[in-house]
């Protein structure tokens, strides 16, 4: 069995499309789920998403695919 490839997982989003590998997967062995880093670094300007957009990027050597990372400037959002 090969090693996952998570960098070219887009998310939550996936569900909308057609190659859902979770709902394709024979076994019931996919699952999804929100990493607990996002819990644990909080939402400090996009911080995780820098994070994680900065990791695909020295792994791969290109900017991740993902649409929902902010990981040029970050998120900014800021819960209060």
């Amino acid at each position: 069995m090969k090693a996952p490839i998570n960098y070219k997982c887009i998310g939550f989003e996936c569900k909308n499309n057609d190659f859902y590998c979770v709902a394709k997967c024979p076994r019931k062995a996919l699952s999804i789920s929100l990493n607990p880093m996002y819990e644990t670094l909080g939402d400090i300007a996009g911080l995780a998403d820098m994070i994680t957009g900065t990791w695909i990027m020295a792994e791969t050597g290109y900017p991740p695919e993902r649409t929902d990372l902010e990981y040029n400037t970050g998120n900014f959002r800021r819960r209060f």
